[in-house]
């Protein structure tokens, strides 16, 4: 009889380990999502900011190819590459030159580098823990 009710509390114990392993598995698969996103926005902004010394450098009534949409372009020209508007929210757009436009970007990249950095620490730390709960498990078999 108490073989039986260890054997019982043991089980309940697997049970409950291998449904936390589940769920932080779920967590980390997830979260490693959310990185990969991050990283490709992190990649975008660091190629715009590129692209904006370039735009600064074009001339005045240059021919320039003006994106509308992902692959899709049109030729325009060029009437003032030191202003651009930028919108802000809410549907309110203001103007700025390229310098104020490139610290509005770089904030936004050191954000997004320091959102990667705590979202790679909280990874490693769910990996530690599901590796913890993984050597539970292998001791109760």
């Amino acid at each position: 009889m108490v073989n039986e009710i260890n054997g019982n509390k043991e089980e309940q114990q697997m049970q409950k380990l291998y449904m936390e392993y589940q769920m932080l598995d779920q967590q980390i698969k997830q979260m490693e999502k959310q990185l990969q996103v991050v990283e490709t926005q992190v990649i975008d902004l660091q190629g715009i900011v590129i692209n904006l010394d370039e735009f600064k450098s074009s001339k005045k009534e240059a021919e320039i190819l003006f994106q509308i949409a992902p692959g899709l372009f049109s030729k325009a020209k060029l009437k003032d590459s030191n202003e651009l508007i930028v919108n802000v929210g809410s549907g309110v757009a203001i103007t700025k030159n390229i310098e104020q436009a490139k610290e509005l970007l770089n904030k936004q990249l050191r954000e997004f580098q320091q959102f990667r950095v705590q979202l790679s620490k909280d990874i490693r730390s769910l990996v530690m823990k599901a590796a913890e709960i993984e050597q539970e498990l292998g001791m109760l078999k």
